[in-house]
């Protein structure tokens, strides 16, 4: 029978679109096949992303300290100290949530055990909640917790803290206005780590009562902070030192040291280990105590570090406050290198034989440790002015200003021997007996001290004492800033948002 051409062409039609629609069932199953793969894979990948994100993050997370004045970052004195704690050490903290100490002796004792390399462990109690654990504590270790406190103790020894020792208040309105929560802790760690409190010494006699007392004070509240004690002493009428001497400062004597004394000071330091701390006056000639620097490779000069400035129609100016800059190689620097200070008052200059062969080969090992600025020198003829550099008899750069002195020292680092430390510095006033000593210089005081009683671990920066903010304003701008706030900022968003307006109307 005939096929009709339309009926035909329908019929392809049909066939077409039949076709068609199979085609499209197939694209479209195999499209949505190719999604969920790509789905899938995303989603792995996520999980995959998120997990290596947090093994990363745990594994070599960094804490960053955003609070004002950093209150929560410990100092380089105390994170030299805890890297090389060799002792384990407990801190409890025992406070009432919410109060105003809790926040800031938390974070600064958590500080101390991330900085403790797992011989530091803190337990955070709640004086009013954890009565139990408190109680144990009262039992094992007979420490009565009637009060906030914080206890820092070893299997042996122990150490309680009243909370209020952590701060400074206002007499006035009792307000806290200092935290020296880093600078009462690492005391306590030390107290407790270490066998015996270390003994510093302060020769009197040689230099005005005065100036000596003022030291000792300066020198004392710093010690006491690294479990050490000063004390006074003249070695008149003595046979030798005292036998708990860790070390002994000669803080700028105005009179030399006679020749028994200096035999009493030498046998201390070469026989038995004590550290020597010697502060030089520049006015003062010691012949006995320079003799026995430049035995040990120090020559303290017979000049004045000084530079001049010349401004045109005045005559030159002479200064004699020397910027320094601490430099490297030395424990004692380790943690203020690049570190400038200023020395005031007259300051001498200090000839040091590092290289000397006859020096190295009775293993004496001496090295400068602070150098003037480039624009001072040691002017020799230093009572007649003008002054003018001659390269022929003064002493250029560089200059040296403080040195020290190791004798003994073994060069292999896993073997520890107590050796002959002392530190000479050439300015008598480094220490302000006035009491304006600057913090740097203060720090590097005790950096050399800590460093010539073999306890280099406490070399660096002091422990800060993070102080509260106080912004005073007077009743005119207070009402300046109410004016402000109530009238010309909300006008200037009006003016702004009218301006806006217009334009868009335009």
């Amino acid at each position: 029978m005939p096929i009709h051409p339309q009926e035909y062409y329908q019929k392809l039609v049909r066939t077409a679109e039949e076709l068609a629609a199979k085609v499209r069932g197939l694209s479209g199953e195999r499209e949505r096949s190719y999604i969920a793969g790509h789905a899938i894979i995303q989603i792995v990948l996520m999980v995959v992303v998120f997990f290596q994100a947090n093994l990363l993050s745990c594994r070599h997370s960094q804490r960053a300290d955003l609070t004002r004045d950093h209150r929560f970052t410990l100092s380089s004195t105390t994170t030299n100290f805890l890297g090389g704690l060799g002792k384990d050490v407990r801190i409890v903290t025992a406070l009432i949530r919410g109060s105003e100490f809790f926040n800031d002796v938390r974070g600064v004792a958590k500080e101390y055990e991330r900085f403790g390399n797992g011989h530091v462990l803190v337990e955070t109690l709640d004086l009013a909640r954890d009565r139990d654990r408190l109680a144990l504590l009262t039992n094992q270790r007979g420490v009565r917790f009637d009060r906030e406190m914080i206890v820092v103790m070893t299997p042996d020894r122990l150490r309680a803290i009243p909370a209020e020792d952590l701060v400074k208040r206002d007499p006035q309105d009792n307000r806290i206005t200092e935290f020296h929560g880093e600078e009462v802790l690492t005391a306590a760690v030390l107290e407790v780590s270490e066998s015996q409190q270390r003994s510093l010494y302060l020769l009197a006699g040689k230099r005005r009562f005065e100036d000596v007392a003022a030291i000792a004070d300066t020198i004392g509240k710093m010690a006491s902070s690294q479990n050490a004690r000063i004390e006074a002493i003249s070695l008149e009428g003595r046979d030798r030192m005292p036998e708990d001497a860790d070390a002994l400062i000669i803080p700028g004597i105005t009179e030399d040291l006679t020749k028994r004394e200096m035999d009493i000071v030498r046998e201390a330091w070469q026989d038995r280990g004590m550290g020597l701390v010697l502060i030089l006056d520049t006015a003062t000639d010691t012949p006995n105590l320079g003799a026995f620097l430049r035995s040990q490779g120090i020559n303290p000069r017979k000049d004045r570090v000084l530079s001049t400035t010349t401004l045109p129609g005045s005559p030159p100016r002479v200064t004699y406050t020397v910027p320094a800059v601490f430099i490297p190689g030395s424990p004692i620097t380790r943690d203020l290198v690049g570190m400038t200070t200023g020395l005031n008052g007259q300051s001498r200059s200090l000839e040091v034989f590092a290289e000397d062969p006859l020096l190295l080969s009775e293993n004496v090992h001496p090295q400068p440790l602070l150098y003037a600025d480039g624009r001072f020198w040691g002017e020799t003829d230093f009572l007649q002015e003008p002054f003018v550099f001659d390269s022929k008899q003064d002493h250029g750069a560089p200059i040296s200003l403080a040195a020290s002195v190791e004798r003994g020292r073994i060069d292999d680092p896993k073997l520890e021997q107590k050796t002959s430390r002392l530190v000479v510095v050439a300015n008598p006033d480094i220490i302000d007996p006035k009491g304006n000593t600057a913090k740097v210089n203060s720090d590097f005081l005790m950096a050399s001290l800590n460093w010539t009683i073999n306890r280099a671990s406490l070399s660096g920066i002091s422990p800060r004492r993070p102080s509260a903010f106080t912004l005073e304003i007077s009743g005119a701008q207070s009402g300046l800033l109410q004016g402000l706030a109530l009238f010309v900022l909300p006008g200037l968003a009006f003016l702004a948002a009218f301006v806006v307006w217009l334009r868009r109307r335009a």
